[in-house]
């Protein structure tokens, strides 16, 4: 039994990210919405974001604005 587990490799999503044996990756899912989000337009609105960026700060996904 333990041998049909080993070869049923399944992902899964945990936190933003996709979990699969030996490896974590960035959920695209998140990352596409992330990037096709709309220039802020007020301050409520720019908090959201950079919270939102905040998140993948770790994961060498962002370039700087500038």
């Amino acid at each position: 039994m333990l041998e049909n587990q080993k070869s049923q490799r399944r992902k899964i999503g945990f936190l933003g990210h996709q979990v699969k044996t030996g490896h974590i990756k960035l959920n695209p899912e998140n990352i596409r919405a992330l990037m096709e989000t709309q220039i802020p337009t007020t301050e409520e609105e720019t908090c959201r974001f950079l919270k939102g960026g905040e998140y993948y700060r770790n994961d060498g996904l962002l370039i700087p604005l500038s």
